[in-house]
């Protein structure tokens, strides 16, 4: 494989390191993300850069040490030194052997002197290829360049010990097909749908950083059809453990619409109850051990989304939903939130039968807009002054009179001081 241009000025910056390795009888090699981008011809980022070699750490150590600006010896009991080399970020780890125990994806980890064997242990041969330093021999044993021209997915070793090993890497192939239009290898499919269980020992935290990173690619259709059909969608998200497989094919449609993650992650829990839908969502992501603030947003979404599907929508609806989120929408200041709306209804209408929307929410809203220049709901007046006005403490019945005032909002769009005082008044009087 020809080096290209772009790689040179990083041949030149670890040269010097290089040869120190060769002069003690060591290695370097180039291995990783940016190797196989090489071979698909994508370009990228070129400032983190992964290495292996037959050297141990305390040699990895004092070689970088001169040339590193910072170094980081945080991984070194896993045979990685990191290290900053005028800009970028360089990490050298020591060729491994691995060995799993059946209830977790954490190895036991040895150190090893072949190359050969440090590169099956990775999860796809496309990932399996090196680059030696300084001369630039490409190393591929498993046939990785291959796989890139036949843009297939495969295994260095047999799929189903790779996925017993590192369930994780099923979830890996996921994101890898769609990224960059590759195809299952058969064994490879087949394994993943006879070992969807072994997903149960990954933490939900890897999990739900591996979708994140499939809901970041720009069209990830071949993922999500890979996880249908391979049975693992519902082990990777246990809130649809439940769900038909015709609700799952939607799931999956719906996770690969247009949009950005917290579009495609709502749309992936579309398909969950529409009684307790806010409810539901967020017990589906806290399964995931996503934040409270990503919880919040999707749900948020799902909630809010019946409002949009109204087809003769009313300037009291629009009121409503605008109130009930907390958001200020604005000519000069679009809302992401809305944004979000919008684009969760339309893929929603598309993938789901019986569900139409014509934007007509919208319309109403954004005309609202241009006539007053905002739609934003703020309390008119604070607590303080409703627990005075009621002459009432601080307790249920002010949260209460403050929530008539939000509907009071929705109902008529005043918002003056003037006017959510005689309302109030009026409220209380009828106690």
């Amino acid at each position: 494989m020809e080096i290209p241009t772009a790689l040179q000025p990083v041949l030149r910056l670890l040269t010097p390191i290089a040869e120190d390795f060769t002069a003690a009888g060591h290695r370097l090699y180039l291995v990783g993300g940016v190797v196989r981008d090489i071979a698909f011809g994508v370009s990228r980022d070129l400032s983190d850069l992964d290495l292996t070699t037959d050297a141990r750490p305390d040699f990895i150590s004092s070689v970088l040490e001169p040339h590193a600006s910072v170094l980081w010896t945080q991984g070194e009991r896993f045979g990685t030194i990191g290290a900053q080399i005028e800009g970028k970020a360089v990490e050298i780890t020591t060729h491994r052997t691995e060995i799993y125990a059946s209830d977790t994806r954490k190895p036991e980890v040895n150190f090893g002197d072949s190359l050969d064997v440090d590169l099956s242990r990775r999860d796809f041969t496309i990932n399996a290829m090196a680059i030696s330093i300084p001369d630039g021999e490409f190393f591929d044993p498993h046939g990785g360049l291959s796989h890139v021209d036949q843009k297939l997915l495969v295994t260095p070793i047999d799929p189903v010990v790779s996925f017993s090993d590192d369930p994780l890497r099923m979830l890996r192939a996921a994101r890898f097909l769609p990224r960059f239009g590759l195809a299952p290898d058969p064994k490879l499919q087949e394994a993943a749908a006879g070992l969807k269980d072994r997903l149960d020992v990954v933490s939900r935290e890897r999990i739900s950083a591996e979708l994140d990173r499939l809901f970041e690619v720009s069209a990830p259709r071949l993922g999500f059809d890979f996880l249908l059909e391979v049975g693992l969608l519902p082990w990777a998200v246990p809130a649809l453990r439940g769900c038909s497989e015709e609700d799952l094919v939607v799931s999956a449609a719906l996770a690969s619409s247009p949009g950005n993650p917290d579009v495609r992650r709502a749309g992936l829990l579309y398909m969950l109850s529409q009684a307790d839908r806010f409810e539901s969502v967020q017990q589906a992501l806290a399964q995931l051990r996503y934040s409270v603030e990503v919880q919040n947003r999707s749900a948020r979404l799902l909630q809010e989304l019946e409002a949009v599907l109204i087809v003769d929508a009313s300037i009291q609806d629009v009121r409503r939903l605008v109130s009930s989120l907390g958001i200020s929408i604005t000519q000069n200041e679009p809302n992401q939130l809305v944004s979000d709306l919008r684009q969760l209804a339309s893929n929603v209408s598309a993938a789901v039968p019986g569900v139409s929307f014509d934007g007509s929410f919208f319309d109403v809203l954004y005309e609202a807009v241009a006539v007053v220049g905002t739609l934003h709901y703020k309390s008119a007046l604070s607590g303080h002054e409703v627990m005075e006005l009621l002459d009432a403490p601080a307790g249920p019945a002010i949260g209460q009179a403050k929530m008539m005032l939000r509907d009071h909002w929705v109902q008529t769009g005043a918002s003056s001081a003037e006017s959510a005082r005689e309302c109030l008044l009026s409220w209380s009087r009828d106690l």
